[in-house]
């Protein structure tokens, strides 16, 4: 797995009901998609800009807010807390 297409869709809360049909049939192939409590984990192997699962789509399709960092963004944030 490339991490370079690695994102993580932050929750603002842990969604109620999830219509997992619905991501699935918005998945292309080699698109990952996997929730785990608050957050989505997307792995985008055609690149984030090319996929249907974009922020939008989870918050419409979830009921929550949420806010989308690759991989690479999420680490340097963790630092930065780490460090306060």
């Amino acid at each position: 797995m490339d991490l370079a297409h690695l994102y993580v869709t932050f929750l603002s809360a842990e969604p109620r009901q999830i219509d997992f049909e619905i991501i699935r049939q918005k998945q292309t192939e080699g698109e990952e998609f996997t929730l785990i409590n608050k957050s989505v984990y997307l792995y985008c192997p055609h690149g984030f800009g090319k996929i249907k699962l974009t922020n939008t789509f989870i918050e419409n399709k979830l009921q929550v807010r949420a806010t989308t960092r690759n991989w690479k963004t999420t680490n340097e944030l963790l630092l930065i807390a780490e460090n306060l």
